[in-house]
């Protein structure tokens, strides 16, 4: 008579089923995961240009809201046109401006002004927002007093593994700039 043998661990063919179920789990899990890691680029892909938008819209509010006049002109610079001109009492400006899907504020000193085709020094420049911009447009809203209409146009790869078709949405606030005072 043979003595039982008291043996611990998976015989092979237990070891080769479970190595089967592993491998068609892994087989069915990775899709779902590249899809979630799809969807995650994509939908930063389409919000962070709209943070930039909001980011930018808070600076020209502000900068509008303290403006004592606002010039509509464009200036041609090589950094981009330049469609409007926001004045203050103290004798400086503000002017915002989009090129390479970027949207710079540029804050002129007392006594200067943006020239033609002229780049304004490094000092000048600041607050740079990337947000895949194309376009910015600042209008006077009609029937209302001092309150303008901004649009800011972003260019945004549309949802969608490979996809190459573009929209570009327009971002839209408004913004009441203060009363002049009385003098």
């Amino acid at each position: 008579m043979k003595a039982p043998r008291n043996r611990s661990g998976f015989t092979l063919i237990e070891m080769l089923v479970y190595m089967n179920l592993f491998a068609l789990l892994a087989v069915l899990v990775v899709p779902l995961l590249k899809g979630g890691l799809d969807l995650t680029k994509a939908t930063a892909e389409v919000t962070r240009p709209a943070q930039s938008a909001q980011k930018a819209f808070e600076w020209i509010r502000r900068d509008m809201r303290c403006a004592s006049a606002v010039e509509f002109r464009t200036v041609e610079l090589p950094s981009g046109p330049v469609p409007v001109m926001l004045r203050y009492d103290d004798g400086t400006s503000v002017a915002y401006t989009v090129k390479d899907q970027t949207i710079t504020r540029i804050k002129v000193p007392e006594g200067e002004k943006l020239w033609e085709d002229w780049e304004p020094p490094i000092q000048w420049v600041g607050w740079p927002a990337s947000g895949k911009f194309t376009k910015l447009k600042v209008e006077p809203v009609p029937d209302a007093e001092r309150v303008y209409r901004i649009d800011l146009t972003a260019r945004i790869r549309r949802a969608g593994s490979g996809s190459k078709e573009y929209k570009e949405p327009v971002f839209t606030t408004a913004v009441q700039i203060r009363e002049e005072d009385a003098e």
